[in-house]
């Protein structure tokens, strides 16, 4: 093309990119002053820690969680690109005010993608006007609207297709300024969440690798040609790792996620999809079963592009023969490095009993989800079918055959066309209950919290901070407190949080410091468990605590509500917003820990060394010491963790009652890992009537790496016997102690030999 015509189709590419943005993202681009998508899960957390941090603060750290501590606004998934220069407005910045520049710069990538397939497609000699419906379909078709409802910062999709683009005129030209334009993206990207940091990594890895194998050129210039782009990547790691060092003072963090490869990609993910409405139509046949849902791993690219890549490699596999008037302009070297990067979004070769390897490559330790790599294969491939159907049709055009050429063209785009409905049809969808979080966010009647307060004669500024219960404090990797009953809580705080300029002390982040959430979980720990976030305060004030209704507490947790002065209506606010909303004195809380431990002592202090004495005789208790001599013990001495089942007899009266199993676990440093036990419970004839799971990390107590694991449940009717079961995993922990079971209403009090006091499995005293 001449420049003229350049400067015309670029032009006509912009437009259609804007075009695009505003067919695929609905509101989110029309509206994006009121679209919230999601208040709970992870997309109300991100939601949180984006719009309190450009409302309220500045700089680098978060406050609107995990108080009085906060955290790294990179760690909160904050998109510190955009959170913190915004941040300095904070005076001037409202809730809607963010979300549009949000919205508008995820809507930026969709007008770049376009842009840029569009470009690519025609470096890879792809007529414009066949290049420009590529570019739309390719995007229309993205797996990254899925991030939509929760990932923002991973939702714009322009990243791989610009790395893509300038990866390929580089291949062929050596030109160093796109290894420059390869690194300012780098830069851009990893301020906008530090995945996109590993995705220029594996690709650039990957590009050098199969360059260093092409035998057309010198090993020189091959090593010349991959050099800069080496250059570019580390210069970006280097640069981020200074940032974050400079700007997080907190030095204990985890270093290797839990469930790396519980968020890996499969085959369904490449040939379903629950968006399609081809799929959808085959997902009741008994043939279809296993159709993907969509998750972490989830890069379809299309029936389409699935059967032309199929045609052309088995066409390339069967076919000796090379047509020189029409060769395929596309380099293999893409597709190469677009089925590893699906081979290590599988989890290949982790998943082959290999996970051990991950000891040794700490940048895949840093990331739980694997899955995400497989967006380079959708895009390399969808680019590469959108090649191959463009090749073929100039095939058959140049040989006089235009009907068969246009039908090879217009089948499989309107085929491509049809699915990318059904994936625009789930992005308008998310639109569309965004629309109406938002009210709920704002604050219409029924979430007006400054009104509710006001109501009863107080004001955001007469407390400190929102404790939400249950409780819910995940992110360290070790602890994971609340899993499965957080989703309603995080909404609660978002909401009553933005309203009021006020910080919740739960918490659900990524890469917390251990020191600070083993610490931060205590605060539920009972009245025996030892609370250091109460000596860390910045304030007097009381706690707004919001309890939603039919979220079940845990007798430690309901604790807390008996700290409240049952004789003063000023402690109970009523009902609001679907929850029971009280007022928590710190004071109150160590006043009633201090009674609770004096009361406990003083029980101990008629034992003798060895002894222990349960306050409820009538449904028993049970005390097992596991100590055999090897390791030193949390009292004492502490025994291998051992799967063989530990035998707890049960008295008939315990049916119906509520009991807590526990048990010391020491776990270790190097890994996230932490035991789980399994509890059957047996009738008199020795059948099992019911099994659980107590997952030690839940643990609301600890002790350097040791962790209590502290189980809450009722004792099933017709129960004898209980046996109790370490997992195997010889990863999980190095010792176990002191395995108790107790009713949850009695304080079970312990004298060790060496003379410390334990209460409920809790440390008193060392004397």
């Amino acid at each position: 093309m001449t420049r003229t015509q350049e400067r015309k189709w670029f032009i006509i590419a912009v437009f259609t990119g804007i075009c695009t943005a505003m067919l695929i993202l609905s509101h989110f681009a029309l509206q994006p002053w009121h679209v919230v998508p999601e208040l709970g899960g992870d997309g109300g957390k991100n939601m949180l820690s984006y719009l309190y941090h450009i409302r309220y603060e500045n700089g680098w750290w978060f406050g609107g969680q995990n108080y009085p501590y906060g955290e790294h606004i990179a760690y909160a998934d904050g998109q510190p690109l955009l959170s913190v220069p915004l941040g300095c407005f904070k005076g001037l910045m409202s809730v809607p005010h963010a979300l549009t520049v949000m919205w508008w710069f995820i809507s930026l990538g969709y007008v770049l993608c376009v842009i840029f397939l569009f470009r690519l497609l025609v470096h890879f000699k792809v007529r414009p006007l066949h290049a420009l419906i590529f570019a739309v379909l390719i995007t229309m078709l993205t797996p990254q609207q899925v991030r939509l409802a929760a990932h923002y910062a991973l939702a714009s999709p322009a990243v791989i297709p610009m790395l893509f683009y300038w990866t390929a005129i580089y291949h062929e030209t050596h030109a160093r300024r796109y290894a420059i334009y390869i690194f300012l993206l780098g830069l851009v990207a990893a301020f906008l969440h530090p995945y996109f940091v590993a995705v220029l990594l594996v690709w650039v890895a990957m590009y050098s690798f199969f360059c260093l194998f092409d035998k057309k050129r010198p090993f020189a210039g091959r090593v010349r040609q991959i050099v800069p782009l080496l250059i570019a990547v580390l210069a970006v790691f280097g640069i981020f790792g200074w940032v974050m060092r400079v700007t997080d003072p907190c030095k204990d963090r985890p270093v290797m996620p839990f469930g790396m490869l519980q968020n890996c990609s499969h085959i369904k993910d490449m040939i379903t999809s629950p968006h399609s409405p081809i799929w959808n139509a085959l997902a009741g046949h008994r043939l279809f079963t296993r159709i993907s849902d969509g998750g972490e791993g989830f890069a379809y690219i299309g029936i389409a592009a699935l059967v032309v890549l199929a045609i052309s490699l088995a066409a390339a596999l069967l076919s000796r023969k090379k047509d020189p008037a029409h060769p395929l302009p596309i380099s293999p070297i893409w597709l190469l490095i677009a089925f590893c990067a699906l081979l290590l979004g599988m989890g290949v070769p982790f998943i082959w009993k290999m996970d051990w390897l991950a000891d040794h490559v700490a940048i895949f330790r840093q990331f739980r989800t694997l899955g995400r790599f497989s967006w380079i294969f959708y895009y390399v491939a969808s680019v590469y079918a959108a090649v191959v159907v463009s090749n073929w049709y100039r095939i058959l055009a140049d040989s006089g055959r235009k009907i068969l050429a246009y039908t090879v063209f217009i089948a499989p785009c309107l085929l491509w066309a049809w699915e990318g409905t059904g994936m625009v049809q789930f992005t308008h969808a998310e639109a569309s209950k965004g629309y109406r979080d938002y009210n709920v966010l704002a604050g219409n009647k029924n979430n007006d919290w400054a009104a509710f307060l006001k109501g009863h004669g107080y004001s955001a500024s007469n407390f400190q901070a929102i404790l939400v219960l249950p409780f819910f404090e995940n992110g360290s990797e070790k602890l994971w407190v609340g899993t499965g009953t957080e989703d309603m809580g995080i909404s609660k705080s978002l909401v009553a949080g933005l309203q009021l300029h006020l910080p919740t002390i739960d918490a659900m982040m990524s890469r917390t410091s251990w020191g600070r959430a083993f610490g931060q979980v205590r605060l539920v720990g009972g009245p025996f468990t030892s609370k250091p976030l109460l000596q860390d305060l910045h304030s007097d004030k009381p706690f707004l605590v919001i309890v939603p209704d039919y979220e079940p507490l845990t007798p430690d947790e309901r604790y807390l509500l008996e700290c409240t002065d049952q004789f003063s209506w000023l402690d109970s606010l009523g009902h609001f917003s679907g929850s029971s909303i009280y007022i928590l004195c710190p004071s109150r809380i160590t006043y009633q820990d201090m009674q609770q431990r004096n009361y406990a002592i003083g029980l101990a202090a008629s034992l003798q060394a060895g002894q222990y004495l349960c306050t409820d005789s009538v449904h028993g208790s049970y005390v097992a010491h596991l100590d055999d001599g090897r390791l030193p013990g949390i009292c004492g001495q502490a025994a291998r963790v051992d799967s063989a089942p530990v035998l707890i007899p049960v008295v008939r009266q315990a049916a119906g009652h509520m009991f807590e199993l526990s048990c010391w676990f020491q776990t270790f440093a190097e890994n996230y890992k932490s035991p789980d036990c399994r509890v059957d419970y047996m009738d008199i004839h020795g059948q099992r009537i019911r099994s659980d799971t107590a997952l030690t990390r839940t643990s609301t107590d600890n002790m350097g790496l040791w962790l209590r694991m502290g189980y809450f449940f009722t004792m099933p009717a017709g129960t004898v016997q209980m046996k109790v079961s370490v997992l195997p995993d010889e990863h999980n922990a190095a010792a176990m102690d002191e395995l108790q079971l107790r009713p949850a209403d009695a304080a079970l009090i312990y004298k060790t030999p060496y003379g410390q006091v334990w209460a409920n499995n809790h440390l008193l005293s060392a004397n």
